[in-house]
């Protein structure tokens, strides 16, 4: 009577720990650990983690600032086209006093100021550029520290049942051994097991705390005002039939690209401005010259046109018209190398996305088909066909098939948010589809 009742003991025991793991399931809202319970915290979700990031994060405010005193500059530049005014003061050779104004209009300056003009704009544009590119890299890393932040959560849970079902274990088969049933060994392979459980829980919450801090600094908020953490509901799939669609769309709107466009248009016209110190310079100019003695003050004045032509010192100018030449081909490899790294991690993330997707329908049966064998086994145990090294690891490889769910849906879901980054049809105007 006794051995019955223990073997039914051990049959319910093991079917309380059986997780409903599904796809499904891992899309509900995701309960975290909170660091302090003196404080309330409110769920934020992945927009709003973003959110949070676009307004705070130092990367962001840097580029902004670039990005508008290139603005500033290439409103400056449009006036050189204008007249120039300068007044000067002294003293002639009879210790007179003498002043000089001058108004100077340019005529012809070898594309100096119009070239000076386009690299201006260039370099606004190509800032410009660099800050939606910044935006982008900041929520692709908001993103994957948020979904690491949900993958330790739930692995955390998963560790945190393990453990408990192992100490339901360990203290039933100790119960079996007191009453002579089982042997020894198979406590010993229990306490074992148990501090394995144990440590691997013990991991988990400390990987999920480096996870939440890192997080915590990338929104620049503190960690109890960041959990607990939603899980994010991607509302659209990837848009895109084929790897080529998606590569042509992301070269369309990636702002890497343009910005490299824009440096070499840059330095294409820095390249122009160098040559242009070779040429002579013509200005309408007018003078008005000032001379006051004792006896009065004495005023000329004339309207003509100059020439001026500069070499620099010695051939100094040619070598930097050279040497621009040299860094406009640099800019132009850049466009290469910018494309290429683009269409790199693009592939990256477009086999990482459809790799997920076959996975998680093998991945769901694997669970289910683990869960059922930890039922299985606990029944053959009870009747002598399966030993308890038996059950303990079919709850290990239930545990593992359960992580290796999480870890696939994880990566199916950063994948198609990066996808959805880098071709633009992911921004943070429509993070409202990250609910």
């Amino acid at each position: 009577m006794q051995i019955r009742q223990s073997n039914k003991t051990l049959r319910q025991s093991i079917r309380q720990f059986k997780p409903k793991l599904t796809s499904s399931g891992l899309l509900l809202a995701f309960s975290g650990i909170l660091l302090s319970t003196s404080t309330p915290s409110r769920a934020i979700e992945l927009k709003d983690a973003i959110g949070l990031a676009m307004d705070s994060h130092p990367e962001i405010i840097s580029k902004k600032s670039q990005a508008e005193s290139a603005q500033q500059t290439s409103v400056g530049a449009a006036w050189q086209l204008g007249p120039s005014l300068s007044l000067s003061t002294g003293k002639d050779t009879y210790g007179n006093s003498t002043s000089t104004t001058r108004i100077q209009q340019p005529l012809f300056t070898g594309g100096r100021i119009w070239h000076g003009i386009k690299e201006a704009q260039a370099k606004r544009d190509s800032a410009e550029a660099e800050f939606s590119a910044t935006e982008q890299n900041i929520i692709g890393k908001v993103a994957d520290s948020y979904l690491e932040c949900i993958r330790l959560q739930e692995r955390r849970k998963t560790a945190e049942s393990n453990l408990r079902e192992h100490k339901r274990l360990h203290a039933l088969i100790q119960r079996r051994t007191e009453a002579g049933i089982s042997s020894q060994n198979d406590v010993v392979t229990a306490d074992m097991r148990l501090q394995q459980a144990l440590a691997e829980f013990e991991a988990i919450k400390s990987q999920e705390s480096t996870a939440l801090q890192t997080l915590a600094r990338l929104i620049n908020t503190e960690v109890r005002a960041i959990l607990p953490l939603q899980h994010p509901k991607l509302t659209q799939k990837v848009p895109f039939k084929t790897l080529e669609e998606a590569i042509q769309t992301s070269l369309g709107f990636s702002p890497e690209m343009v910005a490299a466009r824009f440096k070499y248009d840059a330095a294409q016209s820095r390249s122009a401005i160098e040559r242009s110190a070779l040429l002579p310079q013509v200005y309408l100019r007018h003078e008005k010259y000032n001379r006051q003695n004792p006896t009065g003050s004495y005023p000329e004045s004339q309207t003509f046109i100059a020439l001026e032509y500069q070499l620099g010192t010695g051939v100094s100018s040619a070598y930097a018209w050279s040497a621009s030449i040299n860094q406009s081909k640099s800019a132009e490899a850049s466009i290469d190398s910018t494309e290429k790294e683009l269409v790199n991690t693009l592939t990256k993330y477009w086999y990482q996305y459809n790799l997920g997707l076959t996975q998680m329908v093998y991945m769901e049966k694997q669970l289910e088909a683990s869960q059922s064998v930890v039922d299985s086994f606990a029944r053959q145990y009870t009747v002598g066909k399966k030993t308890w090294l038996d059950v303990l690891n079919a709850q290990k490889e239930m545990t593992q098939s359960m992580n290796v769910v999480i870890d696939t849906k994880m990566s199916l879901m950063q994948a198609q948010i990066h996808i959805g980054i880098m071709t633009g049809t992911l921004t943070k105007e429509n993070l409202e589809t990250l609910k």
